[in-house]
């Protein structure tokens, strides 16, 4: 399993910019994951959406773990289809 790629969105990091020094919070509520349409992908900072996404979930919890690191919590239930995850997302 490869490590894969951080890629901040244009969008996000312009919440991220305007919530700075401000009383706004940037809430990131659902994880959702992709296959890419079956296949790997390079993706960019322009991107709005994961490829194909397949499914999505509330994240139950979530903790810092460092200064730029977070520990998330979210389930999926028994019975979700099973894929190959190659993109992932935080909504």
């Amino acid at each position: 399993m490869s490590a894969g790629t951080d890629i901040f969105t244009t969008l996000g990091l312009t919440k991220i910019r305007d919530a700075a020094g401000t009383a706004s919070q940037v809430k990131i509520k659902y994880i959702a994951l992709g296959d890419g349409q079956g296949a790997a992908y390079a993706p960019t900072a322009n991107q709005t959406t994961l490829r194909r996404e397949r499914l999505r979930t509330e994240i139950e919890r979530h903790y810092p773990v460092g200064t730029n690191a977070w520990h998330v919590k979210a389930s999926f239930p028994p019975e979700t289809a099973e894929i190959t995850v190659r993109e992932m997302g935080f909504l």
